[in-house]
């Protein structure tokens, strides 16, 4: 269980799993919007056995405080609060874990305060938008295909290759992961767990439930906002820090296009690559998953 902390003028969620004496590892969830739940239940068992684990829910998300009507939100707000959570709970310094979009959030933590991290681990990441969505809309395509939709397959080729502006995208890709229903999943689940999270939040407590909606409002303010369609690929090039990549050979976020510059350009960063996943790795391949995080955090 977690409670609230205020942070920056908002309750934020925040949950610590551990030994505070052990080192300490937060979780930074993607979506936008998604949560830290799903993490804390599938991973906290296996590493809070070697590590202080701290998961929290960005302002606006699940058990957060909602956002106001007129409230504005950015990355670097999400940024700040880890980092106000990191002095209020008395930690030097941690290693930061962060999932799809929340690999972005945590290289952009980590520039802009590279002195409060010891290691970053990267999950599935999405450190570029345009990218990300182009690598989803292809495979989308292909889904249309083997449905024998090939309008649809067409029109999304098309859309590719159109050159629209990031949020434009993104716009496209929401329209278009609607249209595909529950074959959606199969981009991100490479196993038989596709109905994970639909299972997971089911039998979640009632008051969980009823608060999955407010996501969307911490979505629609970033989308607005538009600092999250900045690349920070080059900014990994800069970063001191020693870096894990999880990523997996069925997932379509950090697509060939991102794993190619990382490998390429990104010295410090070690890449391993499950066989059985698609984009939750930590959901897919639990054991190994944990067991690659605490080899990385305790050598």
């Amino acid at each position: 269980m977690g409670e609230l902390h205020s942070i920056r003028g908002k309750e934020i969620y925040v949950e610590r799993q551990g030994d505070p004496s052990s080192p300490p590892l937060v979780y930074l969830h993607g979506g936008p919007g998604s949560s830290c739940y799903d993490f804390m239940s599938v991973q906290g068992e296996r590493l809070r056995e070697s590590l202080y684990l701290i998961g929290m829910d960005q302002r606006g998300v699940l058990r957060s405080e909602m956002l106001d009507e007129d409230e504005k939100l950015s990355p670097d707000d999400i940024v700040e609060d880890a980092e106000e959570l990191r002095r209020m709970l008395g930690i030097s310094s941690w290693s930061v874990l962060g999932h799809s979009f929340g690999g972005f959030l945590a290289a952009l933590y980590a520039s802009k305060y590279p002195q409060s991290i010891d290691r970053l681990i990267f999950e599935s990441p999405g450190f570029d938008f345009h990218l990300t969505l182009n690598s989803l809309l292809k495979q989308a395509s292909v889904i249309f295909e083997s449905k024998n939709q090939s309008q649809e397959a067409e029109k999304t080729r098309e859309q590719v290759q159109s050159n629209l502006e990031t949020p434009r995208l993104m716009e496209v890709w929401l329209e278009t992961g609607g249209k595909l229903g529950k074959d959606r999943e199969s981009l991100y689940f490479y196993g038989p767990q596709k109905d994970f999270f639909e299972t997971l939040f089911s039998k979640a407590p009632v008051e969980i439930q009823n608060r999955l909606q407010q996501t969307q409002s911490h979505f629609t303010k970033l989308h607005e906002e538009q600092t999250m369609y900045k690349s920070v690929l080059n900014d990994l090039t800069e970063l001191p820090h020693p870096s894990l990549i999880i990523t997996s050979n069925h997932d379509f976020v950090f697509c060939e296009k991102q794993h190619e510059f990382v490998r390429d350009k990104v010295g410090n960063a070690k890449i391993i690559t499950f066989n059985q996943s698609g984009h939750f790795p930590r959901i897919e391949e639990p054991v190994k998953y944990a067991r690659v995080v605490k080899e990385f955090l305790l050598k």
